[in-house]
């Protein structure tokens, strides 16, 4: 199951380190994540981030993330920057 974390933005290298410690894969809405020279490939859990409409409902997308993730291998998402999108997913991998 997911639990949902929010943290206040000037915390996000506090959190990334918290989610590298328990060896879990960040699933976030922030784009922020997506910047490669703070979050280089290869160097942590995976990072997926959900980019859907705005118009999309919550439980839309829960129903599109969860999908887009179940198709997915730990190897596809390890090291790994994920951007899940309502119909596909671009993957970024060493």
């Amino acid at each position: 199951m997911f639990e949902t974390v929010i943290f206040p933005a000037n915390l996000m290298k506090r959190f990334f380190k918290f989610a590298q410690n328990e060896k879990a894969v960040i699933i976030t809405a922030d784009r922020g994540f997506g910047n490669i020279l703070r979050f280089p490939l290869g160097k942590h859990n995976g990072i997926m981030i959900a980019n859907f409409p705005n118009e999309m409902s919550a439980a839309e997308m829960n129903s599109h993330l969860v999908r887009q993730i179940q198709s997915l291998s730990e190897d596809q998402i390890s090291g790994s920057l994920v951007i899940v999108y309502s119909k596909k997913v671009r993957t970024r991998k060493v």
